[in-house]
């Protein structure tokens, strides 16, 4: 588990909005659940999209973030210490301890055919109470001048089945490219640009070895084949070089006209070899279907490597009634990365070391948001990965 520490959304003291997240992690199966302050909202003090956890450990997080919440909006200063004081105990709790029994019967390993007609764990009340509602009531719990934020990272086919040289099967894991570049612009890239930092799956794979995937014939990429060169490698780790080769050689073409030589793009070939990265508690092969369900309708930019899965919820439906009441919608952008997947980092919470991830906003939607900050009024974030970029974006911003 990781508490992130407490951040405030304004330095200005009357806008003052403290948020509290946390990330517990099973062995059996990763999960997300966060708690924001919402005193804004009349009798709703916490929205649950994903609530399928034991009642102890729910109860212990309501109890905990609903207190901090409330002193919050009374006394900002005890609240810090109070939460650095949470901060400490929780890094010496042994892993062990969020371990829990998770049926196979509680896991939806198929989307229902209507996304708004999932549950909906609500928390309502000065005394929390929970109720059980649908998606699709999401807008009337919201107040009409609400700013709803949205992560619009796309999921990218990042699971690649490969070869080695000998025959031997590989498996590369795309997370990011390497330097300070947009994913959807190093995917579209036919030039040399094309180093991904990975996760390497397979046996004795080390520095020099190059890994290749069959394409199908046809088109740019008729007669070719992916290649994909270990430039450096720690453990799971390493960087890999894409490039092209011609099906007759098994050496890749020339450094100096790698996927420019076919105007073949890696985007090209990850849509036909790229798997979809299904989080490991679903138990089955990927399959086409997934690669519609397995995305938010509002998805712009490629990049993420798992969904921001609280938004996998909406419908047009229910953005058009929350739009018909008034609400209001920004995107901001964060790519998810497999840190998400990644099992605790050692015996205690405190032992886990977390993966970064790439956030950015576009000038328009940073001034709406700042409106409403500016307004004091209420912005909700849906969910995880949009509040982490919100509390990144304000955090690093000096005004």
């Amino acid at each position: 588990m990781n508490y992130r520490q407490m951040v405030k959304y304004s330095s200005s003291p009357s806008l003052k909005r403290y948020l509290f997240c946390s990330r517990t992690c099973g062995s059996k199966r990763d999960g997300l659940c966060s708690f924001t302050n919402l005193d804004f909202v009349p009798e709703l003090d916490a929205i649950f999209v994903n609530g399928q956890y034991p009642i102890s450990w729910l109860a212990f997080h309501i109890l905990g973030c609903y207190i901090i919440a409330k002193i919050s909006i009374m006394r900002p200063s005890p609240i810090l210490r109070l939460a650095c004081g949470y901060l400490k105990r929780a890094k010496s709790v042994a892993a062990e301890s969020f371990d829990y029994v998770l049926p196979d019967a509680c896991i939806a390993y198929r989307p229902l055919s209507d996304r708004s007609a999932s549950k909906l764990l609500v928390v309502q009340g000065s005394v929390p109470k929970l109720q059980t509602k649908k998606f699709i009531d999401l807008p009337e719990l919201l107040p009409a001048d609400a700013l709803v934020v949205r992560n619009s990272s796309r999921v990218i086919p990042a699971r690649l089945l490969m070869q080695k040289e000998t025959g031997a099967r590989a498996e590369v894991m795309l997370l990011s490219p390497v330097g300070n570049i947009d994913p959807s612009e190093a995917l579209g890239s036919t030039g040399l640009q094309c180093e991904w930092n990975c996760f390497l799956g397979g046996r004795r794979i080390k520095p020099g070895d190059t890994l290749v995937a069959q394409l199908e014939p046809g088109g740019t990429s008729k007669g070719c084949s992916l290649a994909a060169r270990v430039v450096r490698k720690d453990g799971q780790s390493a960087v890999v070089r894409f490039s092209v080769q011609h099906a007759n050689g098994a050496s890749p073409l020339p450094s100096d006209s790698d996927l420019a030589t076919t105007g073949f793009t890696l985007r090209d070939a990850i849509e036909q070899i790229g798997h979809t990265p299904l989080p490991p508690y679903i138990k089955r092969d990927d399959d086409v279907l997934d690669k519609d369900a397995y995305q938010t309708i509002y998805a712009d930019r490629e990049g993420s490597v798992a969904a921001p899965t609280a938004g996998l919820h909406m419908t047009e439906k229910v953005i058009a009634a929350m739009k018909e009441k008034g609400i209001r919608f920004a995107d901001v952008l964060l790519h998810v990365g497999a840190g998400t997947f990644a099992p605790l980092g050692g015996p205690f919470a405190g032992d886990h070391s977390m993966h970064e991830e790439r956030t950015s906003v576009l000038h328009d939607e940073l001034r709406i948001i700042l409106n409403h900050v500016r307004d004091n009024m209420p912005i909700i974030a849906l969910v995880t990965y949009s509040r982490s970029a919100l509390t990144s974006i304000f955090d690093s911003s000096s005004n």
